[in-house]
């Protein structure tokens, strides 16, 4: 059967360096040609799952509330490159963004798009010229996003998948009053992209518990995919043991990286059991965290780099917040670096609240060492001091898990028999 042309949007472009490559990976194998992304932000598309990349540059969008005849959008190749001191400021200013959140800030943003004149010509003819079959989007955060993908679902009149990836429709993620403020306009929005939705995905077995309750639907889980090793981990532990985290420093991961890596202080003491790499995607979050003779903090490198560190590490670190602010801020979300790690046969150190969707997905399988309390984390560490085999038994459980639930050949066929049935 020919491959229907999809049409996908996303915050960020499709790129190769990005831990973030959920959706390029959805796509990878499907046909190139057949496939477009509308993104926003200023990084450049590199993806080869996607011929056809347009952006609507935020800059610009912010500009036009006083300029209405500038330009806000353009097709952007993968050969393309932005200006160095344009790609700059706008990662510095995205990185201040996220770190704080600060009402004002997330509120003009959302007035800048609202007023601004992101509805353009070029965005319109990019649209008509790829004449898609499909919209293909997720529910976002941001009520600016979801305007969008109200908007091309409104204009192509084509079918939906819509994507749910994160609690963007309860209030139970939310710390504090300007959450609950953006949530109430996000809720609604969410709500109406999955009234007009063909079919939805969910990210994880929480994640479709809740939607399907919420929404009253049946949608299909389907995550990232990864290939397996084949093999299983017979490589022999000794001390000191090498720990890798990769990933950001966002809401509250920092306190639970800098709790693993006190504890690993200590515990070194009298003998060096641990050493702790962490790659960060944001060089401003190696500043003023406490680096030590055993926790090196490093700028982001790319796939396949990090690809052979994981290869000579012995323990892969998922972290989310143990604090009381961001507990719940990822709960219904499935990290991108889930399926990395199980894909790669090492053993696995989750640290987070138990009832988030990620740490109950790993306790269900029991394919991680979890620490969901400040005081489990040398616990976990003490176990693997006193039998470092154990990581052999939760590294085969983990490479058993990608084998069973993430295989790309499952995830490619589950995802072509939605869009066929379209």
């Amino acid at each position: 059967m020919s491959n229907k042309r999809i049409l996908t949007t996303s915050i960020i472009s499709w790129s190769d360096t990005s831990g973030d490559d959920t959706l390029p990976n959805f796509f990878d194998g499907y046909g190139a040609e057949n496939v477009a992304n509308i993104f926003v932000r200023g990084d450049n598309p590199t993806s080869m799952s996607c011929d056809n990349y347009f952006r609507i540059c935020e800059a610009a969008v912010l500009k036009s509330i006083f300029k209405r005849n500038i330009k806000t959008g353009e097709i952007s190749n993968r050969t393309s490159i932005l200006k160095a001191g344009e790609y700059k400021k706008e990662q510095k200013r995205y990185f201040f963004f996220r770190k704080y959140r600060l009402f004002a800030f997330l509120l003009l943003r959302e007035l800048c798009w609202k007023f601004g004149k992101w509805k353009s010509e070029e965005l319109d003819r990019f649209i008509e010229d790829f004449k898609p079959d499909i919209l293909f989007c997720t529910a976002e955060p941001y009520i600016y996003m979801n305007r969008i993908n109200l908007y091309i679902a409104k204009k192509t009149g084509a079918k939906v998948i819509s994507v749910i990836w994160d609690d963007n429709f309860t209030y139970k993620s939310c710390a504090g009053f300007s959450d609950r403020f953006f949530r109430f306009f996000v809720k609604r929005q969410v709500k109406e992209l999955i009234s007009i939705s063909n079919r939805v995905i969910s990210i994880s077995p929480k994640t479709k518990k809740e939607a399907d309750a919420a929404f009253g639907i049946d949608s299909v889980i389907i995550t990232k995919s990864v290939s397996p090793s084949e093999e299983k981990n017979d490589a022999e532990y000794h001390f000191p043991l090498k720990l890798l985290y990769a990933g950001n420093f966002y809401i509250g991961r920092d306190k639970s990286i800098k709790l693993l890596s006190e504890q690993i202080k200590k515990l070194n003491k009298e003998t060096h059991y641990f050493d702790f790499d962490i790659y960060v995607n944001n060089a401003a979050d190696k500043k003023n965290k406490g680096e030590d003779g055993y926790t090196k903090i490093f700028n982001r490198i790319n796939k396949s780099e990090l690809a052979a560190k994981i290869c000579e590490s012995d323990i892969l670190v998922f972290a989310e917040s143990l604090g009381k602010r961001y507990a719940h801020a990822a709960r219904l979300s499935f990290s991108s670096k889930i399926t990395d790690y199980l894909g790669s046969g090492k053993a696995i150190l989750a640290i987070g609240k138990p009832d988030i969707a990620a740490m109950e997905y790993f306790a269900d399988n029991n394919a991680a060492l979890c620490a969901s309390t400040e005081e489990e984390i040398p616990e976990r560490l003490g176990e693997i001091i006193k039998n470092p085999e154990l990581l052999k038994e939760y590294a085969e459980r983990a490479r058993l898990l990608g084998t069973e639930r993430h295989s790309k050949e499952k995830t490619v066929l589950k995802l072509r028999e939605i869009i066929d049935e379209l």
